[in-house]
């Protein structure tokens, strides 16, 4: 894509956008043009073609079989990945499908997944009035797992049903036969021993902190999925901001709020819902492409109406090429579906700086959003009728909108996950990596500060904002954009700040005397009696005056070097 836009903003082939253009018209302008249309057009054909998004039953049944290869040698961890992918892979509704769930909830079950083995399972028995012999030992798998649950009295009906199925199978030798029927009566006889209802440990019984915090959570219509301790003023110097309306305490949880919509970066994908952003080791597949993974029918049946409907097929692959874009385009039809929507039109009322965009900038970004629109007209359904073009159009002016939303209220959802295991004696680390990008307009109203007075978590989609200092009622509620000054040096915020969000930051800790940085890069004042700073530029301290030593230069240059030396 990259190679494509190169091509299109040379000179020679340049359009130029007047000023004057509303978004509709941009798009307009790129799409009228014939030389851009078909180049366009020309590379998403090229795409699609090289997209590998059908369903394919002989790659579903290779993967399988090197999954069974794994699970053989006890390589249960290995195998995980090659069954999902024939799950993936499999067409809809096939035995290949039904296989390929099997085999994942042995799998699952051996690495003590339970829960998601019952789920496998569900989707991997037959819907044949005569059950075979493979239904009914995933019948006693799943009362093995409800049993490993704790869940005796499920427990037992499953015995019961596998009991009732073995009777009429009529692809068992009177041995295999014989082999089941045992395992079903110990299984039967073992819950009815072990069954304890007082021992039982159910969902509704184990403490959920996410829960609570939904129950306990109140906002108010005006300003929603924010906490009623605050409100939304704006002025002229400020714009929007949120500030407290009482004392807030630190720990105290002040915005709740669902994502408009986000999505899932290219690289978790395969293992993050696209509707809710849960963490899956099971994913359910599209039921038309390989591309898109959801965590339950629900979710996949959430998804298809609300987006993915129209980036099935190779449309999802396409969108993971033009990065940002992709949340741009996802808000545009998501808005689509239900244009009245209050929760849309507040997005629509975010910041934008559509207007300050480098001349470049904004030639790009409608060239991305010109292409989805050819890709709406070529690939999919959508919109047709009399009017198809014009509808188009106007869906690329809103996505042209939200790409340039998105670059300076798209928030990133993270989680902990662990690094790569890099040295020899196993330690494990931990890194805050970036799973998917998602715009919440509540939490976008609080204004940034380099030293921030709140902290983000996420509990799936959701993002959860907390308190980390006490605030008064009167303050402003602040958030951290990216550059933090316990990270960055004031003139590396600056500059990042402006180059991305076009605002000079003056928060405290960028107007203050002293960059917190610096007193980590700085020499020292050799000036017992002074505790200034020398920048490493410098050779006098700006506050005594006195100049540092010839020797200490030497010395802390040789210091530097034998640090450089135990890092490498």
């Amino acid at each position: 894509w990259q190679v494509v836009l190169e091509k299109l903003c040379s000179n020679e082939t340049r359009l130029s956008l007047d000023n004057k253009l509303d978004n509709k018209g941009r798009i307009k302008k790129c799409f009228s043009n014939k030389f851009i249309y078909d180049t366009l057009y020309q590379w998403l054909t090229a795409h699609s073609q090289l997209c590998n998004w059908k369903k394919n039953k002989e790659k579903a049944a290779d993967f399988r079989s090197k999954g069974n290869n794994f699970y053989v040698k006890g390589d249960i961890h290995q195998s995980l990945p090659y069954y999902t992918r024939a799950v993936l892979l499999a067409p809809k509704d096939s035995e290949e499908l039904q296989l390929a769930f099997g085999n994942r909830s042995a799998a699952l079950f051996s690495l003590k997944k339970y829960q998601e083995c019952i789920s496998d399972i569900k989707y991997a028995l037959s819907n044949n009035k005569i059950p075979s012999s493979r239904d009914v030992r995933l019948v006693i798998r799943k009362a093995k797992a409800l049993e490993s649950l704790k869940k005796f009295s499920e427990g037992l009906e499953a015995y019961e049903v596998a009991n009732s199925m073995i009777n009429r199978c009529n692809d068992l030798d009177q041995k295999k036969l014989h082999q089941l029927k045992d395992e079903i009566q110990q299984g039967l006889c073992k819950l009815k021993q072990d069954e304890k209802p007082q021992t039982e440990i159910t969902s509704e019984k184990i403490e959920d902190e996410f829960k609570l915090i939904m129950d306990s959570f109140v906002s108010k219509a005006e300003f929603p999925s924010a906490s009623s301790k605050l409100t939304l003023m704006e002025n002229s110097s400020m714009g929007r901001h949120v500030i407290a309306r009482e004392d807030l305490s630190i720990g105290e949880v002040i915005f709740l709020e669902k994502p408009f919509t986000f999505v899932v970066l290219p690289d978790y994908s395969f293992d993050h819902c696209q509707a809710c952003c849960k963490a899956i080791i099971n994913p359910l597949p599209c039921k038309h492409c390989t591309e898109a993974c959801f965590c339950s029918k629900e979710c996949r049946r959430i998804a298809w109406n609300k987006f993915h409907k129209w980036e099935c097929g190779f449309g999802l692959n396409l969108n993971y090429k033009i990065g940002i874009a992709h949340l741009g385009f996802r808000v545009a039809l998501t808005g689509f579906c239900n244009p009245d929507n209050p929760e849309y039109q507040r997005v629509k009322n975010l910041q934008q700086h559509i207007h300050s965009l480098e001349a470049e900038d904004l030639y790009q970004y409608a060239l991305t959003a010109t292409v989805l629109v050819v890709y709406l007209e070529k690939f999919t359904n959508i919109l047709i009728g009399p009017n198809r073009i014009d509808s188009l159009l106007e869906i690329g002016g809103s996505i042209l909108l939200h790409i340039s939303q998105m670059v300076c209220n798209g928030h990133a959802i993270t989680a902990i996950m662990l690094a790569d295991i890099k040295y020899e004696d196993k330690i494990l680390n931990e890194e805050q990596v970036r799973i998917a990008t998602a715009i919440y307009p509540s939490a976008s109203m609080m204004n940034h500060s380099c030293d921030p007075s709140i902290i983000n978590s996420f509990k799936d989609e959701y993002l959860i904002v907390r308190t980390i200092k006490n605030i008064k009622k009167g303050e402003e509620v602040y958030n951290c954009y990216g550059p933090h000054f316990r990270r960055m040096t004031r003139q590396e915020r600056r500059s990042s700040l402006l180059q991305q969000y076009m605002f000079l930051c003056k928060c405290e800790q960028c107007t203050s005397g002293e960059d917190f940085i610096e007193r980590f890069t700085a020499y020292r004042c050799q000036n017992k009696t002074c505790d200034g700073l020398i920048s490493v530029y410098g050779h006098s301290c700006p506050k005594c005056l006195i100049s540092l030593s010839e020797d200490c230069v030497i010395f802390v240059g040789k210091a530097k070097a034998l640090m450089c030396t135990a890092q490498e």
